[in-house]
């Protein structure tokens, strides 16, 4: 009977143990995101925190095509640093039976499973929403597990969203016009 007692005790302890190591998460839900191609940026507004993102040529090729062909997406291993860095994987899924000539184009890979997959790498800093900007709207709710360092999030920039522009960090304008050219946002004009 000690012997039990004591080996429930271990395995009590250890899970404690465990659960105390383990760096602070919190569960973002993603909003919408919307890019501007002239600056290669990919920003995306969560529930929480807004997010600006380095886009690749690739990135937006991919953004566009998720307007024509159905991806389910998958994050993994979202971090913020204590300097409001963000960093985290990024991987699409095609669904249906995609075109695998025009994806494998943009960088997708044929899985064990026949299904064409995309896995990229998002660098990017964190940051507070002022104002209101219009958003591609997601038509799921899509949820990321974020990371973030024992001392928390530190002061995040700010991001101002003005009619004409958006301005993030006091630093850098992105003309509004400019994105939604990009992602589409005035799809109306496609209809």
């Amino acid at each position: 009977m000690f012997r039990l007692g004591a080996l429930f005790l271990t395995l009590l302890m250890s899970a404690c143990t465990t659960q105390m190591w383990q760096a602070p998460t919190f569960e973002e839900k993603i909003l919408g995101y919307y890019g501007a191609k002239q600056d290669k940026k990919l920003i995306v507004e969560g529930q929480k925190y807004s997010y600006i993102f380095d886009a690749t040529e690739q990135v937006i090729a991919v953004i566009n095509e998720s307007r024509n062909t159905a991806f389910d997406p998958y994050y993994t291993d979202f971090k913020i640093d204590e300097n409001n860095q963000v960093t985290g994987q990024f991987q699409l899924i095609a669904r249906g039976n995609p075109d695998k000539e025009k994806l494998r184009a943009m960088g997708f890979f044929e899985n064990k499973y026949k299904n064409m997959v995309i896995e990229v790498a998002l660098q990017g800093k964190v940051y507070q929403l002022e104002g209101e900007i219009p958003l591609q709207k997601l038509t799921k709710d899509h949820y990321v597990l974020v990371q973030t360092p024992e001392s928390g999030v530190a002061t995040v920039g700010k991001l101002v969203a003005t009619p004409v522009t958006l301005t993030y960090d006091a630093g850098m304008v992105i003309p509004v016009a400019t994105m939604f050219a990009f992602i589409g946002i005035l799809n109306q004009i496609d209809r």
